[in-house]
């Protein structure tokens, strides 16, 4: 388990099943005493990531807005940058007071600072915000080991998963 507060990144290159782990989590744990606050940024679009979640066998549709809320960042942190972004999470965080955050993808962040600076006083910011609330974090992204060294998220966050794809090959079922 995870302490309450405490934040952890899930790494790995796409394909490597990160959105799915994060999505299980966030479904098995979500309940109205335990709300889950999940964040899409620029790399999975709300209506896909809901499209293909109905998909799986773990997914209760009966959780979506009552205990799992899904909210879609992309045309925020494209139009309005990091300042603003953090203003609406941590809004969000205020009114639904959730026991789980996500943030699928982290990486889009970094992609869109305007300075390394700009980066680490988001980050800190963010996981400091929802540390004091309780908030337990999951921020995933497309990271690699040489980004544990020089992302400022990883000298912030608690700990970190690192998954990596697996290729199975099964019959199809026609």
């Amino acid at each position: 388990g995870l302490i309450p507060g405490s934040s952890v990144a899930l790494a790995g290159p796409p394909g490597s099943g990160k959105t799915i782990l994060a999505q299980q989590i966030a479904v098995q744990n979500a309940s109205g005493k335990n709300p889950v606050l999940y964040f899409s940024t620029l790399s999975e679009p709300g209506a896909k990531t809901l499209f293909y979640l109905n998909k799986f066998g773990f997914f209760d549709p009966k959780k979506i807005e009552k205990s799992i809320h899904f909210v879609d960042l992309g045309v925020l942190v494209r139009a309005e940058g990091l300042k603003h972004t953090l203003a609406l999470i941590m809004e969000r965080v205020t009114t639904i007071n959730p026991a789980l955050v996500f943030v699928d993808s982290f990486k889009v962040f970094e992609d869109m600072a305007a300075s390394p600076e700009d980066l680490r006083k988001f980050s800190y910011e963010l996981v400091i915000n929802l540390m004091t609330r309780k908030c337990t974090s999951i921020f995933l992204g497309e990271y690699s080991p040489k980004d544990f060294e020089r992302n400022p998220l990883f000298s912030i966050i608690d700990g970190i998963v690192s998954m990596t794809p697996r290729i199975c090959v099964s019959s199809l079922k026609q």
